[in-house]
């Protein structure tokens, strides 16, 4: 469902030449597997129409309501709102919250963005480390950071980054597809629905990156946890390695008209 909902947000904020041009696309893709169809044809018809059929009906535009909305508020419940984990050992995360600073936007839409953070941060760091989370007024705008101190992002795919449907590393070494696992996987759709939102509803988006200098390469890999890592002795040695900032600015106290 998680899946389904971000490629429902994705299609559904497209300019509607776009949404065209996506559908081509697919039956396209569908031309090209009919045509390798090995005469095993049980159930394909059946998934292929409801494939055709779920992306048709997504195409109309849900109604968005835009709100004052006070951020230390929404951010704090997304904190409290982190799943535990039986296998893992989150990351510590440390906020710097400044109170009372509005935004209007979307309540739906600011969750997704918070939360696309958030899980992004929890994914690439691994079990021992730390993210940080500030919320503070930059000029007459209010900036939401949040900085992790995981593997980062290779310079070579920093390019893609909000690309969507585009793995940063090596997916044979991960890929458990669990939320909030570390290097969980995915096509990548947080980051593409962050930059969608950012488009329709006014807001900028940016990031940097600096990929950890034990593991330069996607194909390197990290053990997910600072204390199994051979390339150190102390935690604040894999702190300092790399790392990755998202940054989201909203207009503080403006609107978009959809």
């Amino acid at each position: 469902m998680d899946l389904q909902e971000k490629v429902d947000d994705i299609i559904q904020l497209r300019p509607i030449e776009e949404n065209k041009r996506i559908t081509r696309f697919i039956e396209d893709t569908f031309d090209i597997i009919d045509e390798l169809d090995d005469g095993d044809r049980k159930g394909y018809d059946s998934v292929l129409n409801s494939v055709k059929n779920r992306i048709n009906s997504i195409f109309t535009l849900e109604e968005q309501k835009i709100e004052s909305l006070a951020l230390d508020e929404v951010v704090y419940a997304i904190l409290r709102k982190t799943p535990s984990s039986n296998h893992r050992d989150y990351p510590e995360i440390i906020s710097n919250i400044k109170k009372g600073l509005m935004v209007s936007i979307d309540r739906r839409v600011l969750k997704k963005v918070l939360e696309g953070l958030l899980k992004n941060a929890v994914e690439n760091t691994p079990d021992e480390g730390r993210i940080e989370i500030s919320v503070a007024e930059s000029g007459h705008d209010v900036r939401v950071e949040v900085r992790d101190y995981g593997i980062g992002i290779t310079t070579e795919n920093q390019k893609n980054i909000f690309g969507g449907f585009f793995h940063t590393h090596d997916t044979s070494f991960y890929a458990s597809k669990n939320p909030y696992d570390f290097l969980a996987g995915g096509a990548g759709l947080d980051l593409l629905r962050l930059k969608v939102f950012s488009e329709i509803f006014g807001f900028s988006v940016s990031f940097e990156s600096r990929r950890c200098k034990f593991i330069p390469a996607d194909t390197d890999f990290c053990k997910g946890k600072i204390s199994a890592c051979p390339y150190i002795d102390e935690r604040a040695e894999c702190l300092s390695s790399g790392g990755s900032i998202f940054t989201v600015e909203f207009k503080s106290g403006s609107q978009v008209a959809l």
